[in-house]
């Protein structure tokens, strides 16, 4: 190695805190073997850094989302750019206390040409953003697209035909059938918990798109669930609602 790189290289280490141990003869040893090698140290953390880190405005992970209220599909969406026109909800962690800043967008690959609104709570950091009434939570796609192949699973004789049905492009029908039970699944999940939660309405109505569809008189079950259970998108889980399914085995 040239001088020139060598003292280049020393200097380096000792102002990134590297040092050498040393043998009582002065020779460079790990393990009791002349390797030469460079040990980094411990070093304490600087208590700056560690306000830094603890800050309130430093953004923590956890992204609360909320629904934005709007009667528009999803190819509708993309062509009027409606997330352009979204407006900051009330804070869910401050309420009056706070005021929600944008934080710019993010892209979802489907529908082409995507994007959901974000805003960010100046005194927690954490973020929301705003999934219109058109498209799944926690799933890609429309909700409409997701409740026509749950329509399928519903009909078909067993989830592996459903899937056949549903994904005829699919060559592994073990791929298909996870596929479809991914969306089949936590919707039915959903409306079992509807059952639940709002028994006076849907008590006695039998926990599939079909049956629920005619409770509601509408042929878009699930963009309309998501406007009645409004107030408990948290607890039910996606696509419909926006709290993480519960993961189940697949039939086989």
């Amino acid at each position: 190695m040239p001088a020139a790189v060598s003292v280049a290289c020393c200097q380096w280490r000792s102002e990134h805190g590297f040092r050498r141990r040393h043998a009582p003869d002065g020779r460079s040893v790990a393990g009791g073997r002349d390797l030469g090698r460079c040990i980094r140290p411990r070093r304490s953390v600087p208590i700056e850094e560690v306000a830094r880190a603890t800050s309130p405005r430093r953004a923590v992970a956890g992204t609360v989302q909320l629904r934005l209220k709007t009667a528009l599909t999803g190819e509708d969406y993309v062509k009027r750019k409606a997330w352009l026109d979204a407006t900051a909800p009330p804070c869910p962690w401050h309420q009056k206390d706070c005021q929600l800043v944008p934080h710019g967008t993010y892209e979802r690959r489907i529908p082409e040409g995507t994007r959901i609104r974000r805003f960010r709570c100046r005194q927690s950091g954490r973020t929301v953003s705003l999934l219109p009434d058109c498209l799944a939570a926690r799933l890609p796609g429309t909700l409409e697209e997701v409740e026509a192949i749950v329509r399928c699973a519903e009909q078909a004789p067993s989830l592996a035909e459903a899937a056949i049905e549903a994904r005829p492009e699919d060559m592994d029908i073990g791929a298909a059938q996870r596929w479809t039970s991914r969306r089949w699944r936590p919707v039915q999940q959903c409306l079992e918990l509807l059952r639940t939660l709002d028994p006076e309405r849907f008590g006695a109505v039998e926990p599939t798109v079909i049956a629920f569809g005619a409770a509601l008189g509408t042929a878009a079950v699930l963009a309309h669930l998501r406007a009645v259970a409004a107030k408990r998108l948290q607890a039910l889980p996606a696509p419909v609602g926006f709290h993480p399914a519960r993961k189940k085995a697949v039939d086989r």
